[in-house]
C-alpha cells in the first residue's frame, strides 16, 4: 500500500509540473536593429508661395513640411483639418524645414502662414488646401 501511494504521490507531482517543463529552456529572440523614422521633405509635390513653400510630399505618411524664407524672425502656422479643427503653431524663422502633423485623418486640410510684423500682429503670407489620404490610420 505504501509503494502505491508513494507512485501516485511521484505520478501527481510530474502531472503537476507538466506546464512548467519548458520554464527553464531559453527562447531564441532574433534582435532587429531599432530605427527612428525622419520626416522628409523631398519637393515632389509643393504649395509654393514665394517665401513660404509648403511640402505636400508626404501627406499619405501624415505630415507636411514648411520652408520659410521670409525675413521675419516669428511666423505662426495653422493647420486646419476635419470639423475645422484648427491646430496653431508658433515657430522661429529656421534654415531648416519645420514639420507639422496632419492629426485629424482623411480629408481635405487647410494651411496658412503668417508673418510677425510687430508684437503680437501678425499678417497673411499664404493660404492654401490639400487633400489627405492616409497610408496606414496608425
Amino acid at each position: 500500500m505504501k509503494y502505491v501511494t508513494k507512485i501516485i504521490l511521484i505520478m501527481t507531482c510530474l502531472i503537476i509540473m507538466l506546464p512548467f517543463g519548458g520554464c527553464g529552456r531559453k527562447k531564441q529572440v532574433t534582435a532587429q536593429k531599432a530605427g527612428v523614422l525622419k520626416p522628409e521633405a523631398p519637393g515632389k509635390e509643393v504649395l509654393d508661395h514665394g517665401e513660404a513653400v509648403v511640402d505636400i510630399s508626404n501627406v499619405a505618411q501624415g505630415y507636411v513640411a514648411l520652408r520659410y524664407k521670409g525675413s521675419a524672425k516669428k511666423i505662426s502656422v495653422e493647420v486646419i483639418g476635419k470639423n475645422n479643427k484648427v491646430y496653431k503653431y508658433f515657430i522661429e524663422r529656421t534654415k531648416e524645414p519645420t514639420y507639422f502633423p496632419l492629426t485629424s485623418g482623411n480629408g481635405t486640410y487647410q494651411i496658412s502662414v503668417y508673418e510677425n510684423v510687430q508684437d503680437d500682429e501678425y499678417s497673411v503670407l499664404m493660404m492654401d488646401s490639400f487633400e489627405v489620404k492616409l497610408k496606414n490610420k496608425f
